[in-house]
């Protein structure tokens, strides 16, 4: 590692371009990091006096020719201010860190993390330097890059010929499970060694631009283009292999760089969003329900229809490819590239699920918002609760609210807002609360008392206060 603080004179500083290249002759990992106190490209600085072409030549081309990757950064873009106020306010990027080939091959997870500078005018550069880690156990994932591979229909269709039991759905378990070693050893023997590829493939290519350097040729040019596709299959390759995620921020603001600690936060965040479990919820009340529009005996038969192939094929196709996996660790991708193989037997699996497969699961209170099918439920929610309001202009104790008596308006719903409108007595938004607990009980729905909110208009103060505690709710008075 080095570490760098550049002299503020051009002429000083080309010294120090050169010993810096000296140092860059060797092959292993190097990191250059530091205060270089140039620019390296126009945009590096916002002043009045722009940046020239003479300002940056020097260190551009000490950058270029050692074939130099910045790490990657987090923070400000800008490292250095004046503290000065007005036009003669001058912010630049001086602070850099640098890695060679070798550096980026083995630690090119590692970030450069720009703090805050407090009393200094740089920003202090951090890098947390922490370990792929290597001794737990990864569970399956399909890698995008597997289709490519000529073998890999030949792969599919061996495992898949395999006959295990008869139920439809636990086969096919069984033979995405088989699948699995079959990956794997695929992975093993052509995608392992990607790191050493790209190397030879980066070697190659410095070696036929040296020598088109010296005498073009169109066969050298040939070769540099075969090139450079290798060198971006191969990136993509790693790129593909080499996904996970070694550093993530806590829902309370830490960063979280241990694996453990990663799986637990993602766990707990997923817990949090399907909500508690219910042993059982009050069933819906059917009258309240066929009291507004139902559906026609026609409309029944249709719903019920048995799902087509075609139907199932759409439904895979609207899943797009950069979707996470399922729990058994295979995507989209999979059963798109495999489809004319594996059709038959999914499409009959999926049609005896759901013929057959009614097993009760646990109930879970509150599918919360991000969730996919959450806007589709809260719509199915708002119905009932609409529902169960419509049947108030029976009830003798409700009173509607002065302005919405003619057109019977109980409440409005934007998203997933909700406003309830009665007269201001304690009765009518009793009701309302009434309509709005059969509702919580059902549905596992409840409203939120740091959102909650009432309007009162010209009510005396004491039944401002009994309404008010029957919400348990904030107040607004007017």
């Amino acid at each position: 590692m080095t570490v760098v603080y550049g002299y503020n004179a051009m002429e000083q500083r080309k010294d120090m371009w050169k010993k810096l290249q000296s140092l860059a002759l060797g092959k292993q990992p190097w990191l250059i990091s530091g205060d270089f106190n140039v620019m390296l490209t126009p945009q590096d600085k916002i002043s009045k006096v722009p940046v020239t072409l003479a300002d940056i030549h020097d260190f551009a081309e000490w950058y270029h020719n050692l074939y130099l990757t910045e790490i990657p950064w987090r923070g400000e873009y800008y490292t250095w201010i004046n503290k000065k106020q007005g036009d003669d306010r001058v912010r630049s990027r001086l602070d850099r860190t640098f890695g060679n080939d070798c550096w980026m091959m083995q630690h090119g997870h590692l970030t450069v993390n720009f703090e805050d500078p407090f009393i200094s005018d740089h920003t202090p550069m951090l890098i947390p330097i922490t370990h792929p880690t290597t001794n737990i156990k990864v569970p399956f994932r399909f890698f995008n890059v597997w289709v490519d591979h000529s073998e890999f229909p030949h792969i599919v269709a061996a495992g898949w010929n395999q006959n295990h039991v008869r139920e439809r759905m636990k086969s096919i378990w069984y033979k995405l499970k088989e699948l699995k070693l079959r990956f794997k050893q695929l992975n093993k023997e052509e995608y392992k060694e990607v790191t050493e590829r790209i190397d030879q493939a980066r070697n190659k290519l410095k070696s036929i631009q040296a020598q088109m350097h010296n005498q073009y040729t169109d066969s050298l040019g040939d070769q540099e283009r075969d090139c450079l596709q290798q060198l971006e299959s191969c990136n993509h390759e790693r790129e593909e292999t080499e996904k996970q995620i070694t550093e993530l921020k806590s829902l309370t603001g830490r960063n979280l760089n241990e694996a453990a600690d990663i799986k637990e936060e993602l766990m707990q965040f997923y817990k949090a969003l399907m909500g508690t479990s219910a042993k059982n919820l009050p069933a819906v009340n059917r009258m309240v329900m066929k009291k507004g529009p139902t559906l026609t005996h026609q409309q029944q038969v249709e719903l019920c229809a048995e799902v087509t192939d075609t139907e199932i094929y759409t439904g895979l196709c609207s899943i797009g490819n950069e979707k996470a996996p399922g729990i058994d660790g295979y995507n989209a991708v999979f059963f798109k590239k495999v489809w004319l193989i594996i059709k038959e037997e999914v499409c009959n699996a999926i049609k005896e699920f759901f013929r057959t497969a009614m097993e009760p699961f646990p109930a879970a209170k509150v599918l919360r918002q991000g969730d996919p099918i959450s806007p589709y439920l809260f719509d199915i929610a708002m119905e009932y609760l609409s529902r169960l309001l419509g049947n108030l202009k029976q009830n003798k104790k409700f009173k509607y609210h002065s302005r919405c008596g003619k057109l019977g308006i109980t409440h409005l719903s934007f998203a997933y807002d909700l406003l309830l409108f009665a007269r201001g007595d304690l009765d009518s938004v009793q009701q309302l609360q009434e309509c709005f607990l059969t509702l919580s009980g059902a549905l596992g729905l409840q409203g939120s008392p740091l959102w909650g909110m009432q309007f009162f208009k010209r009510i005396v103060e004491q039944t401002t206060t009994v309404v008010a505690n029957a919400k348990s709710n904030r107040t607004d008075i007017d």
